[in-house]
């Protein structure tokens, strides 16, 4: 970088005049370096600032989708619930006219051991064992949302956290130092002798 100095000027045969210009427009970019330096802090907090919100803003939807999550977890145990309650309901129904046919044939239902009475008890074991897995399969859904609401969780607690560490200081700080070097590098090239 070739800088001329007020007295490189002079000496180089130039007017005062033509040298003091010189100097002034030397001031006048020192001036403008610094007035960048200032922008580019300015900026980098409002960035900083921006990011920070953002982070917030996605904490926040991510907490309401934990809290969707769990309530859809409720919601899948107890539509479980009401299918077992009512799966039972028609099993029951179904034990019901089992016992009316089988009687109406004459069919022995009462004592254990009699073909009536297997017949009803396979139904019975049958009934159950389709509501336990209507109860086993709305558990296992519930707890996929349980998981989905722990994971929702958790990356709210890890973006609220990147929130809070978002720091303007620290970008507005690296740019001062960055530009304080661009500043002294003019500021010295301006007086240094020729």
């Amino acid at each position: 970088m070739c800088v001329f100095t007020a007295a490189t000027m002079t000496a180089m045969g130039a007017s005062a005049a033509n040298a003091s210009m010189m100097a002034m427009m030397a001031n006048m970019s020192l001036v403008s370096t610094i007035g960048q330096v200032g922008m580019s802090m300015m900026a980098q907090q409002q960035q900083a600032k921006a990011a920070a919100a953002n982070l917030r803003y996605q904490s926040q939807v991510a907490a309401n989708n934990r809290q969707i999550a769990q309530w859809q977890a409720e919601d899948i145990r107890d539509r479980g619930d009401i299918a077992a309650k009512q799966h039972k309901l028609k099993v029951g129904g179904l034990k019901s006219r089992a016992v009316s046919v089988l009687t109406a044939q004459n069919w022995v239902v009462e004592e254990e051991g009699d073909d009536g009475a297997d017949i009803l008890a396979d139904i019975a074991g049958l009934g159950k064992q389709d509501e336990l897995t209507i109860l086993a399969n709305a558990e296992r859904e519930a707890y996929k949302a349980e998981i989905s609401a722990q994971n929702y969780g958790a990356q709210s607690g890890l973006l609220a956290a990147q929130a809070g560490q978002q720091s303007a200081a620290l970008g507005m700080g690296t740019t001062l130092f960055s530009g304080a070097g661009s500043v002294a590098e003019k500021w010295y090239g301006y007086m240094r002798p020729a």
